[in-house]
């Protein structure tokens, strides 16, 4: 037989020994679970006997009329009513970050060839024989960078360049291992992972100097792979004098700490000053007179300067703005003149009810060394005195119009009353005749008195524009305007009736000084819903169970959960809008309260829901379908894999003063669905 047969046969032999299979691996996968959440439905007859309520409900019942009438002084507005007390915001501004100039470009001194061949290679030979390659550590290299002397970094990053300019190749993964070379503290190690060509040069990939905190002097210790030969080298003069380097730049740095050289630059800063204007909100206002006082207190080593720029004060039709130098550890005092200036917001609309100021500091480039950190800071103090408005536009609240008592006594007709009734139509009436531009808001007390029992009914309201609209407004409240309501008061059956109150110039307008108002009213017998406060109800917790979430699905939960969501469908039948929570505790007791103290084991989702759409009469014609989704990772794995695991929705009816209508049948439909995401390996059941 050929010799190349028998060859051939001999290697497909050992070819065929030679080979295994490998038994194939079956990947994990994820599958998902869905848990369908107890639905319920919230009606109104669940809340309506609420004690914030007062239902529209006919008895049938004889009503009676009657009517209280009165007329109050005239009242005028005067410079005690625009004069405000002395206020004062305090306002850290802290650096934060302090930038220092990037290093440049600085280089090691070289590490010549000779130094670097491994050993048994004479560096003075002509001829250099074949070499393996070897790992040679370098003796350690010093940089020092001359503009700070101490440094904390808060962010920069440090390259580090190889300058190759040897013959011999560099294997891949140099390392390079940085120190501070005083406290020889290690920084970090830089890593090059693939070869450097002979005579060429490569930058690192950047060391992150985050939180680093060293001197001006580092140390650079290289380990270095030295790529062998595999014939011989004639070792001329020109590459005698072949070495190795390493160049090294520090970026641009935040510090939170420096001793250097530190350039000029700028930090800005802003804070809210919140202004209380005694309890009126200013649209626009002139002042008549006053000042404003800025202290400045600054803790750096360095001079600078400072620009506080106040949106709502305007000066000249522009924004005030207020120049300060800031001197080393000094403290900075000015008083700003107000007489004349104005008070609006910069956009034109709206109220005024804090100044926004914005503090832009500029620090001067040190001459030499500073020490600067970034807990050094400027302290603003901003103080309002004698402050006089001469006149203003917005909401005026604290001009008093005192009414005399009115007291009802001989009201026989109770007398012929036997039993129960109701005044079911009750009225009361304002009239206003203003030479303001502003409305009135009015708080009125009625207390009816029988024995020793008492109904007290508490009113309040507001206006509509007066002088520019109509020098005569009236207003009309009656028995959905408070719980108690007038109705209440006279199914008492009241032996007297007392009526007690003031009325005060609010709500948005204009006003000036020795402008008047004067305001008369009347109750009478000409009722729906009204909410006064803010209404919080729900129907109580549901429970998951070990029948809902078994032991298998939580452990799986507990060891495998990849990710999750749990969605909501609320269907609100009402004609308002309503808010709410849905609190899903494994803690029973935590259902109640909205902080947070183990996300693990809690979780809160917030609800909007869209009010129904409602007939002329106010009633709802349908419902809104609102939805509310919210996803989740493996960090919730411990609240979802216990049981019991409670779930509690909250809802909420802002008092809106506004009367609604609801039936009895108006409800909230609540469903919801629970899905998780679980990894699943092939070698588990």
């Amino acid at each position: 037989m050929p010799l190349k047969i028998i060859l051939r046969i001999v290697l497909a032999g050992l070819m065929l020994y030679g080979c295994t299979l490998n038994e194939p691996v079956i990947p994990s996968w994820s599958t998902e679970f869905t848990i369908h959440l107890p639905s319920k439905t919230i009606e109104m007859t669940e809340i309506i006997d609420d004690s914030l309520f007062f239902a529209d409900t006919v008895s049938g019942l004889p009503v009676i009329r009657f009517e209280i009438s009165d007329t109050a002084e005239t009242q005028k507005i005067t410079t005690e009513d625009l004069t405000f007390d002395d206020q004062t915001s305090d306002y850290t501004f802290n650096l934060e970050s302090v930038l220092i100039d990037k290093s440049g470009t600085l280089e090691t001194a070289p590490v010549s060839i000779g130094q670097i061949l491994p050993p048994g290679v004479d560096p003075n030979a002509a001829i250099l024989p074949p070499f393996p390659g070897s790992v040679v550590n370098l003796p350690p290299l010093d940089i020092e960078f001359d503009h700070f002397s101490e440094v904390e970094i808060d962010s920069g990053q440090l390259y580090l360049t190889i300058r190759n300019e040897m013959f011999l190749k560099i294997d891949p993964n140099l390392s390079i291992d940085v120190f501070d070379d005083a406290a020889n503290v290690l920084l970090g190690t830089v890593l090059f992972t693939d070869s450097i060509a002979a005579h060429s040069m490569v930058r690192s990939q950047p060391l992150n100097m985050q939180n680093k905190v060293f001197r001006n002097q580092l140390r650079l210790e290289t380990t270095l792979p030295l790529a062998g030969t595999a014939d011989t080298t004639h070792f001329t003069a020109s590459k005698r004098d072949d070495y190795f380097s390493i160049v090294v730049e520090l970026t641009e740095c935040e510090v939170a700490r420096v001793v250097g050289q530190v350039p000029a630059q700028s930090f800005t800063s802003s804070d809210v000053f919140e202004f209380d204007a005694g309890g009126h909100k200013i649209t626009s206002a002139r002042l008549e007179s006053g000042e404003l006082n800025l202290q400045m207190v600054s803790t750096m080593n360095i001079g600078g300067r400072a620009r506080i720029t106040i949106d709502e004060l305007f000066k000249n039709q522009a924004p005030m703005v207020v120049l300060a130098d800031l001197l080393p550890g000094q403290t900075t005092i000015n008083q700003i003149d107000l007489k004349n200036t104005t008070i609006t917001n910069p956009a034109g609309v709206g109220f005024v009810e804090a100044l926004h100021y914005m503090v832009e500091v500029e620090i001067d480039s040190s001459d030499g060394f500073v020490e600067i950190t970034s807990s050094d800071q400027v302290e603003v103090q901003l103080t309002t005195a004698n402050l006089i408005f001469g006149s203003f536009s917005g909401e005026l609240s604290q001009v008093d119009l005192d009414f005399d008592p009115q007291e009802v006594s001989d009201v026989d007709v109770w007398n012929e009353v036997d039993g129960q009734f109701r005044l079911d139509d009750l009225e009361m009436e304002f009239v206003f005749q203003n030479q303001v531009d502003f409305p009135v808001h009015f708080d009125l007390k009625i207390e009816g008195f029988k024995g020793g029992a008492s109904v007290v009914v508490n009113l309040t309201d507001q206006l509509l524009q007066a002088a520019s609209v109509n020098p005569e407004t009236k207003i009309i409240l009656n028995g959905q305007s408070s719980t108690p309501s007038i109705v209440d008061l006279l199914a008492l059956l009241p032996e007297r009736i007392v009526i007690t109150g003031a009325a005060r110039i609010s709500g948005a307008g204009n006003v000036n000084l020795g402008d008047e108002i004067g305001v008369s009213y009347r109750i009478y017998s000409p009722l729906t819903l009204q909410i006064n406060e803010n209404l919080t109800f729900d129907s109580g917790p549901d429970t998951l169970t070990n029948d809902d979430l078994d032991e298998e699905l939580r452990q799986s939960i507990k060891d495998d959960l990849k990710n999750g969501s749990i969605r909501f469908r609320l269907d609100n039948h009402l004609p308002l809008g309503v808010s709410g929570r849905i609190y899903i505790s494994r803690d029973k007791d935590d259902l109640y309260s909205t902080v947070i103290t183990d996300s693990s084991r809690k979780m809160i989702i917030s609800l909007e829901l869209d009010p129904a759409a409602t007939d002329a009469q106010g009633y709802a014609t349908g419902s809104t379908e609102n939805w509310v989704s919210v996803d989740f990772d493996e960090d919730y794995r411990a609240l979802f894999s216990e049981v019991p695991l409670y779930i509690r929705p909250e809802f909420e009816i802002a008092a809106t003063g506004q009367t609604i209508r609801l039936r009895q049948n108006d409800a909230i439909d609540i469903s919801g669905i629970l899905n998780f995401k679980i990894r699943v390996n092939h070698d588990e059941n």
